[in-house]
């Protein structure tokens, strides 16, 4: 009898959403804000649907969601001015063609549960997003 009832009081006082989990559980690991990574030429530009193709595999590798506001850009791919190429995201509204240079910025936290915004290629002089 003290059993059950202490199973039904604890029933009671604990919501039954600490038990349930909606997804696998979040493993982000990203900073807080933007890391400088220097400035790049834009030598590719990737095709919407190769783009969002691939947003499963980055949401894995990222171990959480892209940012919802972050989960329709154009993306790119960048000869950084150390040599290394990768892809970046271009923010919503920016034009961006083959040879332009621009500034890069490493991916981060945002604002919605165990989300992140991804690398970022945004002009050349502006401030970081």
């Amino acid at each position: 009898m003290r059993h059950f009832l202490f199973v039904v009081l604890f029933g009671l006082v604990v919501p039954s959403a600490t038990f349930a989990q909606s997804g696998p559980p979040c493993t982000l690991h990203q900073p807080r804000a933007p890391r400088d990574h220097g400035l790049g030429t834009v030598i590719g530009i990737q095709d919407t649907v190769r783009s969002r193709a691939g947003i499963a595999a980055r949401e894995a590798q990222q171990g959480g969601a892209i940012d919802p506001h972050y989960r329709n850009d154009l993306r790119v791919t960048v000869r950084q001015d150390d040599g290394v190429v990768d892809n970046y995201d271009v923010p919503d509204g920016m034009t961006v063609h083959v040879g332009d240079r621009v500034k890069l910025q490493g991916s981060h936290r945002g604002a919605a549960a165990c989300s992140y915004i991804p690398h970022m290629a945004i002009p050349y002089d502006a401030p970081a997003v």
